[in-house]
């Protein structure tokens, strides 16, 4: 049996996604030193992985992570730059029409002058967790491989190590049989547990959606569709294969 985790603690940070234009102000990117949209701070993965003297490999991966960044903006394009990526201000007084209050703070979207405009990808996405079983079975068949014989010397003889015989020593194991065909069948289970993973928020505020998930995460792949994938939440999925 064989067990492993991984931890890892993460800081990314940026002034652009690459994109052109993106900044609130194209001119001005003074204001846009905020989180990379990779900054996903935690992870954490751990493995186990098991054979049973029937032949049976039973193994488990579990990955988990914090959410991801996102981009909150208000949806307006309000200094004619023909890209809608202004972002709101920090509300200074919340009975101001278009003042909107969220889990994140009170943000308004038509700020006045010398108010405090929020960070680039102030936004927190929903944290990942999932649990990732799997059995299988390989059943080998065919006529018996023999075992190669040791090379042969140059006048003719066999080589061989000889040494002095060891006492109250077991003697070694046979080598297992080996067979020209297998047969294996494996059960694999994505997210097991079916936790709901949702995929990142709607970051603009003009969307009746804003900060509600529309999906599920596509973050991470395992196996057939994935999570986040058309075929659902979780996946299990049937294999069998013919080795020769």
């Amino acid at each position: 049996m064989s067990f492993w985790a991984n931890y890892s603690l993460n800081k990314t940070r940026s002034t652009d996604s690459g994109t052109s234009g993106s900044a609130f102000d194209p001119y001005d990117f003074s204001h846009e030193w905020g989180r990379a949209n990779f900054d996903i701070r935690q992870w954490l993965w751990a493995g186990t992985d098991y054979q049973t003297r029937s032949g049976f490999s039973v193994n488990t991966f579990i990955i988990a992570n914090s959410g991801p960044p996102f981009n909150i903006i208000t949806g307006h394009d309000t200094n004619g730059d023909t890209f809608f990526t202004e972002r709101p201000a920090f509300a200074t007084d919340l009975n101001k029409p278009g003042v909107i209050v969220t889990p994140l703070g009170a943000f308004d979207p038509n700020p006045s002058r010398g108010q405090t405009i929020i960070p680039r990808n102030f936004g927190q996405g929903p944290t990942f967790f999932s649990v990732n079983p799997g059995v299988s079975k390989v059943i080998k068949f065919g006529r018996a491989i023999p075992p190669k014989t040791p090379p042969a010397a140059a006048n003719g003889s066999v080589v061989t190590a000889t040494a002095p015989a060891p006492t109250n020593q077991k003697p070694p194991a046979k080598p297992p049989v080996q067979r020209p065909y297998q047969l294996s069948f494996s059960i694999y289970a994505n997210n097991v547990l079916n936790h709901a993973n949702k995929g990142t928020p709607v970051g603009n505020m003009a969307s009746p959606y804003f900060l509600k998930s529309t999906g599920t995460s596509g973050m991470f792949f395992f196996g057939p569709g994935g999570a986040g994938g058309p075929g659902g939440n979780r996946q299990i999925s049937l294999r069998v294969r013919l080795g020769f």
